[in-house]
């Protein structure tokens, strides 16, 4: 699968990603996310995984999911680790 950025997602069901490797954005519509049907919604820069694709002779983004960011540790897990011996 590729990478990539959303960089516009129009309430309307389309948008653009910034592919990671290629200097052209891509279209998607709603149907490439997951989720159920108008339920389906994606953040303008977030990171997402997705297929190339073919529609109406143009190369799209398919199966777009989004990368879900790393944890990061919150103030109790940082003081946990200190004070557990």
């Amino acid at each position: 699968m590729q990478t990539g950025s959303v960089v516009f997602f129009d309430s309307k069901g389309f948008g653009f990603l910034a592919p990671d490797d290629g200097p052209e954005e891509l279209y998607f519509h709603v149907s490439a996310l997951p989720g159920e049907r108008g339920k389906r919604f994606i953040a303008e820069g977030q990171k997402v995984r997705y297929e190339l694709g073919q529609w109406r002779g143009k190369t799209v983004a398919k199966k777009v999911t989004p990368i879900e960011a790393e944890e990061e540790p919150t103030s109790e897990t940082q003081v946990g680790n200190v004070q557990g011996n």
